[in-house]
């Protein structure tokens, strides 16, 4: 995200009233990554959760 980011705008406000904030930047992740991820989150097989795995990988390309 960029500084002109709603998200991060927020932050840098918060931070302004002495809350501690911490920042954890992260890569993006790739397919099997994210089918772990959901399939964990939903409790279910890593083959069951591969469909919509790969759909949520395609319109975010790893960026959730």
């Amino acid at each position: 995200m960029d500084d002109e980011n709603p998200f991060c705008t927020m932050i840098s406000r918060v931070g302004q009233f002495s809350v501690g904030v911490t920042t954890v930047e992260l890569a993006c992740i790739d397919e099997d990554a994210t089918n772990t991820l959901i399939s964990e989150s939903l409790c279910l097989s890593p083959r069951l959760t591969r469909p919509l795995s790969a759909l949520i990988f395609h319109k975010t390309r790893g960026n959730l």
